[in-house]
């Protein structure tokens, strides 16, 4: 190769290594500047069969739903329960070690724990949700003729406990207190000139009417999602706001309004997470997760994501988030702490409750990943 062709050579890779970097250099920067990352492994994987419905992760498990069973995987990717159970689609929740699962619009409810199926209950009405705490305590909310929503109370054992009528109002959601002894009802009137929203607080232990509270939130606010905190303070994320009650009061945390705000999400009931977008011209976009912690002032942490997510997971310390190619495990201060490369065809991701482990579901499988 004669000098001169060397040369040529050399500024070729130079121009093609700059436009390489250019291109991708938000990506290489944070792989530099997030040193404290490992890669995260495989444990295992599981076949995926056709009838699968649904997928929730307790403490210590990975549990599947499908048409014809419930069956639970440990965290080393082996089976341990095959339970036999007959469904069209499923309502489900977990927390802690417990999973509620029930028929969407049918009558049939049930309380899975470790590897045991607890109890399985009858409901007289159309199921559309089920709520647990992480002590075991079910709220069912269903329709029945009279009503527009009904919500059950069942204990750990089966027992039910009681049962709240609204004749007037839908039920969008609901949450129990970690000590057992408060419910909250998310509401919504859609019956006046404007759709209202609020909330009703439930003394468990004592359901004189004159102890249940009610808190009305502004007009045509509509509530996505209640949470309680593990001081046992309510969340509360609005279609535009986070609040919370505090002292029998409703405090705003956080404003947010779309497009900016993508996503959020109060689910881990730690912090308040938020992908929130970037446009400073035509082509320069920019993406980042808003971690925001509560306390008595609202703390914001940032982690800057080089492209739009397929999907974002929060629970306990840990937030998950597939990109196109690679999962990425980031902690509620806004650090990397693991990451692993994954396929396109990712369907959907479950975290074990205990936040060790990550079920990836593909179309033909379930790969597990230790964090």
């Amino acid at each position: 190769m004669t000098k001169k062709k060397f040369v040529s050579f050399c500024i070729f890779v130079v121009i093609i290594s700059a436009v390489i970097f250019y291109y991708n250099s938000e990506k290489i920067i944070s792989y530099f500047q997030n040193k404290e990352w490992e890669l995260a492994d495989s444990v295992g994987s599981v076949s995926l069969s056709t009838n699968y419905i649904k997928a929730e992760g307790t403490f210590s498990k990975l549990i599947l739903v499908g048409n014809n069973y419930i069956k639970g995987y440990s965290n080393e990717a082996k089976e341990e329960f095959d339970i036999f159970a007959s469904f069209q689609d499923v309502t489900c929740d977990s927390n802690g070690d417990y999973m509620v699962i029930a028929e969407k619009n049918g009558t049939v409810v049930y309380l899975i724990c470790g590897n045991e199926k607890v109890w399985e209950n009858t409901i007289p009405g159309n199921i559309y949700s089920v709520y647990v705490n992480k002590n075991g305590y079910v709220a069912v909310t269903y329709k029945q003729s009279g009503y527009k929503s009904l919500v059950k109370i069942i204990s750990p054992t089966g027992i039910e406990l009681f049962t709240s009528y609204l004749a007037s109002t839908y039920a969008l959601d609901v949450a129990i207190t970690n000590d057992n002894k408060t419910l909250a009802i998310a509401e919504v009137d859609t019956e006046g000139i404007h759709v209202t929203s609020a909330i009703k607080i439930i003394d468990i232990n004592n359901l004189d009417n004159s102890n249940v509270k009610r808190f009305d939130l502004d007009e045509n606010s509509l509530i996505v999602n209640i949470e309680y905190t593990e001081k046992n303070e309510l969340l509360i994320l609005t279609d535009s706001s986070v609040k919370i009650i505090k002292n029998d009061e409703i405090v705003e945390m956080l404003k947010y309004s779309y497009p900016s705000t993508m996503n959020i999400t109060i689910e881990n009931c730690k912090n308040v997470v938020a992908l929130e977008k970037e446009e400073k011209g035509l082509f320069d976009v920019k993406y980042k997760l808003c971690i925001y912690s509560y306390g008595n002032q609202l703390d914001k942490k940032e982690y800057e994501l080089y492209d739009l997510p397929k999907q974002i997971k929060a629970m306990n310390n840990i937030i998950v988030v597939a990109m196109q190619n690679e999962l990425l495990v980031i902690n509620t201060n806004g650090k990397l702490v693991k990451k692993c490369d994954i396929s396109r065809d990712l369907k959907s991701l479950v975290i074990f409750d205990n936040t060790n482990m990550i079920g990836l579901i593909f179309r033909d499988k379930i790969e597990f990943i230790k964090i």
